[in-house]
């Protein structure tokens, strides 16, 4: 069968893998047959299933790490982001005209384009802060 590794504890010498069937199973260090490798997390293996346990791991491809699980809370910033910022366009449309709402939305849009394509995760994240900041002044003035 094959699968990826979740996760391994250097320290303890065992870990955990996702089989192709989508069932987790625990692995010992022993059971590791990968020379060159050591278990690490997202990378490809194949391993054979003898009465529920995991034995013979063999590494598929050591260069290759296949990431296990995307973070998803820059996607939830991002769209709390753009309702926060319809509303804002919304009210400054409404109370300082039409010019001044066309530059808080290319602010936006330039900001959301650029969390889009950030692997650090940092500006979905800033976008989401400048925007309950924003509205939290524009509240209370």
């Amino acid at each position: 069968m094959q699968g990826v590794v979740l996760g391994f504890d250097k320290k303890t010498g065992k870990g955990i893998l996702s089989g192709e069937d989508k069932k987790r199973y625990d692995f010992c260090l022993e059971d590791w047959r990968s020379e060159k490798t050591l278990p690490e997390e997202g990378i490809k293996v194949d391993f054979e299933l003898i009465k529920k346990e995991v034995v013979n791991i063999y590494a598929l491809a050591p260069k290759e790490v296949v990431p296990v699980e995307e973070d998803t809370r820059v996607g939830q910033y991002v769209f709390i982001s753009l309702i926060i910022g319809y509303f804002i366009i919304i009210n400054t449309i409404r109370d300082e005209g039409y010019e001044s709402s066309l530059l808080i939305t290319a602010i936006f849009g330039i900001a959301i384009g650029l969390s889009l394509i950030d692997k650090s995760k940092i500006i979905g994240f800033s976008i989401f802060l400048f925007s309950l900041w924003y509205v939290t002044a524009h509240l209370l003035s």
